[in-house]
């Protein structure tokens, strides 16, 4: 089995985009990055939302929907602090436990900007594909350690 820190640049570069896409909203660049079946493990950030593996269209779909990060009138910041690399428990397979400080902001239609932002903790994984490039393979944020605003004052149907 190969060291994970060998591979350390590639995995934080996907991380690095993660983050990127999701503030620019670039979707198209998001699905590049991506495994074709992503896992998306949000049930300790809300139980609503659940855990499920999904095809990464359904992933990009409900991500840049306009009641989620979608919304032209919802900026956001996703900042990525200390990480730690694990290897996974298949050939080709990793995980890095990130930090992280989602900022959020929603302009509304009558000028007023609500913000949420949240700090926890994000498990990325990662997979090998077929052509032995490295995709971000899913997702799992913890229950935000402490928030300032709410979730629904940001996200959601406006």
């Amino acid at each position: 089995m190969s060291s994970i820190s060998q591979y350390e640049s590639e995995l934080r570069q996907l991380s690095w985009l993660w983050a990127y896409c999701y503030d620019t909203k670039d979707w198209e660049k998001l699905h590049t990055i991506c495994s074709s079946e992503f896992k998306m493990f949000y049930g300790e950030l809300d139980p609503h939302l659940g855990d499920k593996t999904v095809p990464v269209e359904d992933f990009i779909a409900e991500m840049s929907a306009k009641t989620a990060l979608g919304d032209a009138r919802l900026k956001t910041q996703h900042f990525l602090g200390a990480v730690m690399f694990e290897q996974g428990e298949e050939e080709g397979t990793a995980t890095g436990t990130w930090q992280v400080q989602g900022l959020h902001r929603r302009f509304k239609d009558d000028g007023e900007v609500v913000r949420w932002n949240a700090y926890n903790y994000v498990q990325h994984f990662y997979r090998k594909d077929g052509q032995g490039q490295w995709k971000l393979d899913g997702l799992k944020p913890s229950r935000p350690l402490f928030m300032d605003g709410k979730p629904g004052d940001v996200i959601g149907d406006f």
